[in-house]
């Protein structure tokens, strides 16, 4: 008898403990119910995180292929607070507005400068991810932002469809490597951080080797001007209309992705 009642004892205790660890693995509702998808993702081997929107419809079509924005933001923030990123720029913009692209936002960790090689890690990782649609695959970003999307550009002339770059520059040597690729530059005429000539000279040097690059100039504006440039509905137009091509330059040779530190 006293056998019996252990055994009932027991297999209440089972059952409580199993329903415990449903409830526990249920997903919320809420979950679905968010319009579009923004949530960060952290790169833990490559100490670094980053912000993901999606389209509002992503889910709805699985098998569907989207563009990509690749967004880089400026020195100012640089961190181990990827939310921060939601203060200004591109992720600023999405907590508002919808666009028919995935956005991706790394932050670049706190006293260090974009990396060639993490970042060209970061885009494959994505790719593996979500439903890129690999010739719609954009490149922009600001400041320092700025100066790694030339220099990513140019090591990938065959990866991107088009590329912002804003209030940056680069190397004009290696320029001819994206003379077929569509640059849409953007630079504030009185920018006292990185002066316009730096992007002027980019510009100049891809018109000297034929290059597809239109320049716009915010004549009243300093450095900060990526938030008018992020807001022209004209830049979303003109980047669908771009597509990869795949003869761009010469492919460059495969890297190796740096350890952690």
């Amino acid at each position: 008898m006293k056998n019996l009642k252990v055994i009932k004892v027991l297999w209440l205790l089972v059952t409580i403990v199993f329903f415990a660890s449903c409830n526990i693995t249920k997903m919320p509702l809420s979950h679905y119910q968010k319009p579009h998808h923004y949530k960060k993702t952290v790169i833990r081997t490559l100490h670094m995180d980053y912000l993901t929107y999606l389209p509002v419809d992503y889910y709805k079509y699985h098998g569907k292929k989207w563009p990509l924005i690749f967004y880089l933001h400026g020195a100012a923030m640089r961190g181990d607070n990827v939310e921060l990123l939601k203060q200004n720029g591109f992720p600023k913009l999405l907590e508002q507005n919808e666009i028919p692209f995935i956005v991706i936002s790394p932050q670049c960790p706190k006293g260090r400068y974009w990396s060639k090689d993490i970042l060209i890690y970061l885009l494959k990782d994505v790719q593996k991810k979500y439903n890129v649609d690999k010739n719609h695959i954009y490149l922009t970003g600001n400041s320092m932002g700025g100066y790694a999307t030339w220099t990513l550009a140019m090591e990938l002339p065959n990866k991107f469809a088009a590329i912002v770059p804003i209030s940056g520059g680069g190397a004009t040597k290696k320029v001819q490597r994206i003379k077929d690729l569509p640059v849409w530059v953007f630079h504030g005429a009185k920018d006292t951080v990185v002066n316009i000539s730096e992007s002027q000279e980019m510009v100049d040097a891809l018109m000297e080797c034929g290059g597809n690059v239109k320049f716009s100039v915010f004549q009243n504006k300093g450095h900060d001007i990526m938030n008018d440039v992020y807001r022209n509905e004209e830049l979303y137009k003109w980047l669908l209309q771009q597509s990869r091509k795949k003869t761009r330059g010469i492919k460059p040779k495969k890297t190796k992705i740096p350890k952690p530190n």
